[in-house]
């Protein structure tokens, strides 16, 4: 927090701004489409912080802040489009309808039993975006969901309640963070 280094992804590399100079960072080049953006988070372990990238096509990938190289996450997590972190596990959407997520502090363990899937209404996920650290918003296409950590483990760890009916966001990356706020474009 100290000493921020920003991160930049295209849909082929990854790359730091550092002593003026922007680095390749990538250690397997990304195959993305120019639909699917690059979606970022943090998750500070200790005294490391790791940057998230997802972007629905491409293996997840970590950065701790201090490798030349960004890492493949370990722990076969899914192809997620979007991903946020809450109550300190990284939550990620798949689409059309799963929400999974990791265990608690760690960036490598994502049991296949940590998902739960938001098909109550038929309209596919948009975006995702925390709200303070111990909640966050699932945007749809037409309805907006808040997920809640529950206390408890693994697929337990959260509720996700309906919160009502809503044009959601056009993508992932129309939907940005102010101040605690979020905000988005549609397609209406």
């Amino acid at each position: 927090a100290n000493n921020p280094i920003p991160l930049i992804a295209t849909g082929t590399r990854i790359w730091k701004y550092a002593s003026g100079t922007w680095t390749d960072i990538i250690n397997t080049v990304l195959t993305a489409s120019a639909s699917q953006l690059s979606r970022w988070t943090t998750l500070e372990t200790g005294a490391v912080v790791y940057a998230i990238h997802a972007n629905g096509k491409d293996a997840l990938r970590s950065w701790n802040g201090t490798d030349g190289t960004v890492s493949t996450v370990a722990g076969s997590p899914p192809l997620w489009f979007d991903v946020m972190n809450v109550d300190d596990r990284i939550v990620g959407l798949k689409a059309p309808y799963e929400v999974s997520w990791g265990e608690p502090l760690s960036v490598s363990v994502f049991p296949a039993l940590n998902v739960r899937n938001l098909a109550e209404t038929v309209d596919p996920l948009r975006a995702c975006g925390a709200l303070g650290t111990t909640r966050g918003a699932i945007y749809k296409e037409d309805t907006i969901w808040v997920i809640f950590p529950t206390g408890l483990p693994g697929p337990s760890a959260f509720r996700m309640e309906y919160f009502g009916r809503y044009a959601g966001p056009a993508s992932a990356a129309a939907r940005v963070d102010v101040e605690g706020a979020h905000f988005y474009m549609t397609f209406q």
